[in-house]
C-alpha cells in the first residue's frame, strides 16, 4: 500500500486530535498496511512538506515487535530516525505487509530536506494508543511528544 505524502495539510483518514501537551493523529484505513502508512504519512504532514519527486528512490524498511501496537511505534519511530539521523525525507511510504509482530515496506525518498512547516516531532508515545479492527478496515489513535 502507497500513500504519497501531500504538500499541506493531512492526508484523507488522517485527522489532528488536541491535546495539551503533545499532538495526536486518528487514522482511519481499509487495511493494516494503509493504516501504518497512512500513521506515517499523517506523522510527517504535521511538521514536513515533502521534497521535490524528481530522483525519488526506495529505502527498504523492515521493524519488528512484541505486538502490533508496539509494531506501529516503531514503524514510527524507525521513520524518525531515517528522518533525523539519516536525512531521508518521504515523498511516499509504501507499506507491503504487516502481521502480528513484523512489517516490511519502504520510504520513498525524495531530494532535498524538504520544508519545515511545523513543531518537530520528537517520540511517538505509548499514552492512548489504539490499533484495532472495526467494521470498515482499521483505527488507530497516536500521540507524539513535540
Amino acid at each position: 500500500m502507497r500513500v504519497d505524502l501531500v504538500i499541506s495539510g493531512m492526508p484523507a483518514g488522517v485527522r489532528a486530535l488536541e491535546h495539551t501537551a503533545d499532538l495526536g493523529l486518528e487514522v482511519t484505513a481499509e487495511s493494516l498496511e494503509q493504516c501504518f502508512a497512512l500513521a506515517g504519512a499523517g506523522m510527517f504532514a504535521v511538521f514536513v512538506a515533502p521534497p521535490g519527486r524528481d530522483g525519488e528512490a526506495r529505502v527498504e524498511v523492515h521493524v519488528e515487535s512484541d505486538n502490533r501496537e508496539e509494531l506501529l511505534v516503531a514503524w514510527l519511530e524507525d521513520l524518525i530516525y531515517r528522518f533525523e539521523g539519516e536525512g531521508q525525507v518521504p515523498v511516499a511510504l509504501e507499506v507491503d505487509a504487516v502481521t502480528e509482530t513484523t512489517l516490511t515496506g519502504g520510504l520513498v525518498a525524495g531530494q532535498g530536506r524538504g520544508r519545515i512547516t511545523g513543531p518537530a516531532i520528537k517520540a511517538v508515545t505509548r499514552h492512548g494508543l489504539t490499533l484495532e479492527p472495526v467494521s470498515d478496515g482499521w483505527r488507530a489513535v497516536i500521540y507524539f511528544d513535540v
